[in-house]
């Protein structure tokens, strides 16, 4: 049986545009895509992902709790915390909740706390935070593109301010999204727009720095593809808007056919081999894997445990665990709870079941380091929180992707070995490592002076490219 959906728009064939792309790779759940390769952001390998970090003690600096405790709006006997007034209050507001929460998360060592509450751009909570000026928020709010929310921002502040370093996502206040307020569109279908997500009922086709004008979600039943999308309760089922699936409903493999907090068990893609060839088997939408259930049994869909387990993949037949405490040996990136990480981890080759790297030796569940701290360079978990690498000359935790510090460019160059994670002293969101100096330089601005990047290097323009002819930063309006 062929494929009905070949020869047009697909399932898994949407490409998000580059600025929802940067919000949603910022996020510090806990969760990665189904089938995704990632390691703990907090290591050596470049494939960032979120951490657990330390708690730092009382003779130091308090708890993270207490850091972020001053200014965080609460909730007191009566209801919810009292509106925040205006964006400049929460940006004031949200800055010691982030930092306690990085800090909190192993994304920030207990050294730089002070330099992140300062906010002197050396040591930035979050990349999205951090990149607050560059994405132009206070513009967008005060043009009216989005309607300020002071209810709704004072409880997505009291959410991050108690939320463990990994939660369940259905249980996120509606509109919150990283450490940002929540952004309520306020443009019409068919007025200008600039951004993906400003539009009431649509949303933004145009690129990041380029002008388009809201475009209607499609109606269920109506058609869509990649310039025409369904509403948040469908999906695009083969060129028309479906109804997502609830649990227990029959699903295909498209990444929203099943409603949020669901995944489709059991789903088989289409293999097209003409001689082992067999259609697509249709799965179920189900709740997420619990304890002791098998959780790399479904083709490209792994690691499908509750919020507060982890699939162990440092078991021959991996399943679903509960998180381990401090001095327990692990055998997986996951399997630490908040504020430890599996030191000495080392991972290489193939797991038998596939899509996941093999353990060569496993660690030990303990706090994160901070800088100075001696590390293993060879291990893929070294300790070093997500701000830190562990250097190689002194085998210390160091400084690594922030402004000035030592880099190499983010791609990874062709020919690398796939069985072992990837090491990259790469920069961070809104960096890039200059040619000349192999030190992380903030990306510049449109209409700056830029020379174009080379083959295998990093953009020097920030959501922009560089025109070889002016040779300033321009946005890629019509490169779609």
């Amino acid at each position: 049986m062929s494929n009905p959906c070949r020869g047009v728009w697909c399932p898994g064939r949407w490409v998000v545009p580059a600025v929802l792309l940067l919000v949603v790779a910022c996020r510090r759940d806990g969760h990665a895509p189904a089938g995704a390769e990632t390691v703990p952001q907090a290591t050596t390998v470049d494939a960032a992902g979120p951490g657990a970090g330390p708690v730092p003690s009382d003779a130091a600096l308090g708890t993270g709790d207490e850091v972020g405790a001053a200014d965080a709006p609460a909730a007191g006997p009566a209801g919810p915390p009292p509106p925040i007034a205006s964006l400049e209050e929460y940006r004031r507001q949200a800055l010691p909740v982030a930092c306690a929460r990085e800090l909190r998360c192993g994304n920030l060592g207990v050294s730089e706390l002070a330099a992140c509450l300062a906010d002197d751009g050396t040591r930035r909570p979050d990349p999205v935070l951090g990149l607050w000026k560059e994405l132009g928020l206070d513009e967008l709010f005060a043009s009216g593109a989005f309607a300020w929310d002071g209810e709704g921002a004072a409880v997505c502040l009291a959410f991050w301010a108690a939320a463990p370093c990994r939660f369940d996502r259905q249980a996120m206040p509606d509109g919150c999204r990283a450490y940002w307020p929540p952004l309520r569109p306020a443009t019409a279908a068919g007025e200008p727009c600039s951004r993906w997500d400003q539009c009431v009922g649509g949303f933004c086709p145009s690129q990041a720095g380029c002008d388009a004008r809201c475009v209607a979600y499609s109606a269920a039943g109506g058609s869509c593809g990649s310039d025409t999308l369904c509403g948040p309760d469908d999906f695009c089922d083969c060129g028309t808007c479906a109804p997502r699936r609830g649990e227990g409903e029959e699903c295909p493999g498209h990444w929203q056919a099943c409603r949020d907090g669901l995944w489709c068990k059991g789903y088989v893609p289409e293999n097209e081999d003409p001689e082992w060839g067999h259609p697509p088997v249709p799965g179920t939408c189900a709740r997420p894997r619990e304890a002791g259930e098998p959780c790399a049994t479904d083709p490209g869909s792994d690691d499908n445990c509750r919020f507060d387990l982890f699939c162990d993949w440092g078991m021959r037949e991996p399943e679903c665990r509960e998180r381990l405490g401090e001095g327990a040996d692990c055998r997986w990136l996951e399997a630490c709870g908040d504020g430890l990480a599996c030191l000495g981890l080392k991972l290489g080759g193939r797991h038998p079941a596939g899509r996941r790297f093999d353990v060569l030796a496993g660690g030990t569940c303990l706090p994160f380091l901070d800088a100075g701290d001696a590390c293993d360079p060879e291990a893929d978990v070294t300790g070093c929180p997500g701000s830190m690498g562990c250097d190689p000359a002194t085998r210390t935790c160091r400084s690594t992707g922030s402004e000035g510090d030592p880099c190499e460019s983010s791609w990874i160059p062709e020919g690398t070995p796939d069985d072992r994670p990837h090491r990259r002293r790469a920069c961070r969101g809104g960096l890039y490592c200059d040619v000349e100096t192999r030190v992380c330089r903030r990306q510049l601005a449109v209409g700056e002076r830029c020379e174009p990047r080379r083959e295998s290097e990093d953009e020097t323009c920030f959501l922009s490219s560089c025109d070889v002819r002016t040779r300033r930063c321009r946005p890629r309006c019509g490169d779609r």
